[in-house]
């Protein structure tokens, strides 16, 4: 009998201990589920950013080019002004051209 009580005590403790461990394994799995939940917010935040940073460089690359195309704009509405300016002019010394012709020729029908 004294070892069957002896036994009971031995397996007892040997309960108790495990039930110990196993409450520390339980809260060892709850650190390591934090600690893997901070690593994935981490983790994303971190694609976060470099999302963000992509999508800056993107916009001021379009900037940039958006810039290039007022300046290329801007060029040509000179060119064009320019172009109508000569334009004018042409047309102006070939209307100077044609009534001097004109008056030439009626001065040479009159005589």
């Amino acid at each position: 009998m004294f070892d069957y009580i002896d036994e009971v005590k031995y397996l007892r403790s040997k309960v108790r201990q495990h039930e110990l461990e196993h409450e520390s394994l339980i809260k060892k799995i709850n650190e390591l589920e934090e600690e893997n939940a901070s690593l994935k917010t981490r983790l994303a935040e971190g694609e976060t950013n470099e999302e963000v940073e992509r999508l800056r460089k993107m916009v001021n690359e379009l900037g940039r080019l958006n810039e290039d195309k007022d300046r290329k704009v801007d060029e040509l509405t000179r060119q064009v002004i320019r172009f109508k300016r000569i334009q004018e002019i042409v047309l102006s010394a070939q209307s100077a051209n044609s009534t001097s012709n004109l008056l030439s020729y009626n001065k040479n029908q009159k005589s």
